[in-house]
């Protein structure tokens, strides 16, 4: 496990990489039984993961995710920073009581993105 987590700390395996082939290592060299591996996962999880995951693809392919950008913009986007980050944060508070957070994340992201970059950046 600490060969796991220094490798990915220092960088020389992402941690996508390095913590399945530690878990792999760990079922090998019998520190973990096969039945507790499979037993900790939950399949909720993996399918809310999964469902997100092909919402914010399904949103960023179909320009949902800058439609909704867009109007956030339109609404608050001549306002200052605080009052436009705390609207976001109210807007990811509703959808994850409507959404999974995963999917309220995948949704933000574009949203914040693009007001944040041009912000940045000086581009109006």
């Amino acid at each position: 496990m600490l060969g796991i987590v220094v490798s990915a700390a220092l960088g020389i395996l992402p941690i996508a990489i390095s913590a399945p082939f530690g878990a792999l290592l760990m079922i090998f060299s019998g520190c973990l039984a096969w039945r507790d591996a499979t037993n900790a996962l939950s399949a909720q999880v993996i399918l809310i993961v999964a469902a997100s995951l092909a919402l914010g693809v399904a949103l960023t392919e179909t320009g949902g995710a800058d439609y909704l950008a867009k109007l956030f913009l339109a609404i608050v986007g001549g306002t200052s920073p605080t009052f436009v980050i705390s609207g976001l944060m109210l807007l990811m508070g509703i959808l994850t009581n409507i959404v999974s957070d995963n999917a309220a994340a995948v949704i933000g992201t574009p949203i914040a993105l693009s007001w944040l970059l041009p912000t940045m950046c000086g581009i109006k």
